[in-house]
């Protein structure tokens, strides 16, 4: 339908197709996007991950512009970020690409979009749930999760809620290195991970799409 290669992002999936995915999108609220890195690019962000390793997030000061954006399990909590380098480069690139941001503007029926600010960082195994959330702050619309797990780890079931009711409508568990969720982001739908259990960590890219008023 969409996929990163090593020289850009194409549209892969015909006008009928991307109109049958918007309204999978507006039903289920939730679109899987497989093979949304080409082999070519999963095997350069896959040897890129293990070159540049992880970090403890950056503090930040609560009054910069873009403090809202750092995500729910920011703050050394749980998560280490992604080192700077060439991997980090290119999945920003790619995930700020006109393609995909008209993409995910005609998926979610939003507004022209400005920008996708998001990040690639491993949640370590844990005991308990992590918080549910909305994730609506600063004026986000849409959420695009990338598995980046080159060894498959278990738990951290991805599961979405009714804000209200807490009725659980989505589950997703582990999809294949380089798949997509695109999910809508709004006020009254919280979502979250469930427990990371064993002894392999979750490595993810989260990107938040905000309109070009924000």
């Amino acid at each position: 339908m969409i996929q990163f290669n090593s020289s850009g992002v194409e549209i892969t999936a015909s006008p009928a197709r991307l109109l049958e995915a918007k309204a999978e999108f507006e039903k289920r609220r939730m679109l899987h996007l497989p093979g949304l890195l080409s082999p070519e690019l999963a095997a350069s962000i896959k040897a890129g991950l293990e070159r540049d390793g992880f970090e403890e997030p950056p503090a930040l000061d609560s009054s910069s512009p873009d403090a809202v954006y750092r995500g729910a399990y920011q703050g050394g909590k749980v998560g280490q970020d992604l080192q700077p380098g060439d991997t980090a480069r290119v999945i920003k690139e790619r995930t700020n690409d006109p393609r995909l941001l008209e993409f995910v503007a005609m998926m979610t029926g939003s507004p022209p979009l400005q920008r996708c600010i998001g990040r690639v960082f491993r949640l370590f195994p844990m005991a308990d749930d992590l918080p549910w959330h909305t994730d609506a702050e600063g004026g986000r619309l849409a959420d695009l999760i990338i598995n980046l797990n080159a060894v498959p780890h278990a738990g951290g079931l991805f599961q979405m809620r009714e804000a209200a009711s807490q009725q659980i409508f989505n589950e997703v568990g582990e999809t294949a290195f380089g798949d997509g969720l695109l999910i809508r982001i709004s006020p009254t739908i919280e979502h979250h991970y469930k427990a990371i259990t064993g002894t392999v960590p979750k490595v993810t890219f989260s990107g938040w799409f905000v309109p070009k008023s924000v």
